[in-house]
């Protein structure tokens, strides 16, 4: 697959954790990724982070990058662009859509009319099956679902919609080459192999940090029409689903129980 120069350069950028917001103040100034990759060949600093300017100069050369673009596509990652057809509909609406989000599986199921389903990684015993009973019947009736694919909900979410031989969509908080957790390895190549895909926002290798989970909630929300929230603590990764979910103006849904 060949990519513009401006996509190549947004990569580039997407390699260093650079976020989305911090691109988008950049863009505002200098219109162009290709810009602020001149920038940086000229010294600029563009960010204050050292780990991020050090992975920037790594990337820094059309020999890396080609290396780069060579290996997702040998691992059968799709990057979607903002600018790109394929690109959710839904997500370019939120305040800070990711300026590279990377796919593994079916691009199409991104573009599905989709619900959430959240909640607690320690479910009751009725918590689990009122996941895997609401995805199983949403997909059997056409909705994708999306979900984290952390253990406790989000895992029954997305077993109970592959069950049902519809779409799921999980949302990782690492790169989408590195499944998380290691426990849902299983589930990681069932909703790859299936109707389904696994996205991120982070870059190839990424691995899992504390920040990443709260920041990559509102994709999950900003795929989605709704909502569901299936067992949660008040201050929980779901209630922060949820709060964005209503910040994106979003409907939201719960369980009773």
């Amino acid at each position: 697959m060949r990519w513009t120069e401006e996509q190549r350069c947004l990569l580039w950028l997407s390699a260093a954790e650079i976020s989305a917001d911090r691109v988008r103040r950049m863009l505002e100034k200098r219109e162009t990724a290709r810009a602020l990759w001149e920038d940086f060949a000229q010294g600029v600093a563009l960010t204050s982070n050292a780990e991020a300017t050090r992975t920037l100069g790594r990337f820094h050369s059309e020999t890396a990058l080609d290396a780069l673009c060579e290996r997702m596509e040998k691992l059968g990652v799709t990057p979607l662009f903002q600018d790109d057809p394929a690109y959710p509909a839904l997500l370019g609406c939120i305040d800070d859509p990711p300026y590279v989000l990377y796919v593994m599986g079916d691009v199409s199921a991104l573009s599905r009319p989709s619900l959430a389903v959240v909640g607690t990684r320690y479910p009751s015993a009725y918590g689990r099956d009122m996941a895997r009973t609401l995805a199983f019947g949403l997909a059997r009736a056409g909705m994708g679902i999306v979900s984290g694919m952390a253990r406790g909900v989000d895992g029954c979410a997305h077993e109970g919609a592959a069950d049902a031989g519809g779409s799921t969509v999980a949302v990782l908080g690492s790169g989408v080459n590195v499944p998380y957790p290691m426990e849902n390895i299983g589930l990681y190549r069932r909703i790859i192999a299936g109707a389904g895909a696994v996205v991120s926002e982070y870059p190839l290798d990424a691995v899992p940090q504390t920040y990443h989970f709260p920041h990559r909630n509102r994709l999950i929300s900003g795929l989605c029409y709704g909502v569901v929230l299936v067992e949660g603590r008040h201050k929980s990764g779901a209630m922060i689903t949820v709060n964005t979910a209503l910040d994106q103006g979003r409907e939201v849904f719960a369980v009773p129980g």
